[in-house]
């Protein structure tokens, strides 16, 4: 198991800049530095070659507002690869996905294909 900290939405990791197009904010970069550093802390092993499947868990933020628990998943894919866990995920190295908010299970599950 791999604990991080809790990444931003992905709607704080980038703006928009006037002639440079979407940049990294300030709060992404150092979530990301962030990040590498609880994974090497951990001294987590880079994974074998080969496809995997993610079953991340959230813990829910005591927030006053709620979050978006699929905005989650990028940064933490980009962690993983930028701390060399994960090859890169554009290779399809992640076949498969599960994220769920720890705490009560759903009441319901839905199965989706998508083709």
């Amino acid at each position: 198991m791999l604990t991080l900290p809790m990444p931003p939405s992905v709607n704080k990791c980038w703006r928009n800049v006037p002639g440079k197009g979407r940049v990294k904010t300030k709060v992404y970069k150092e979530w990301r530095l962030g990040a590498r550093w609880a994974i090497w802390n951990q001294r987590y092993p880079p994974l074998e070659k080969g496809t995997v499947h993610l079953n991340i868990t959230v813990e829910e933020p005591a927030l006053k507002r709620s979050r978006d628990i699929d905005n989650l998943i990028k940064p933490i894919l980009d962690a993983l690869v930028e701390a060399r866990v994960l090859e890169d995920d554009k290779s399809k190295i992640v076949r498969g996905l599960t994220i769920r908010w720890d705490g009560e299970p759903a009441e319901q599950t839905l199965e989706i294909r998508v083709s």
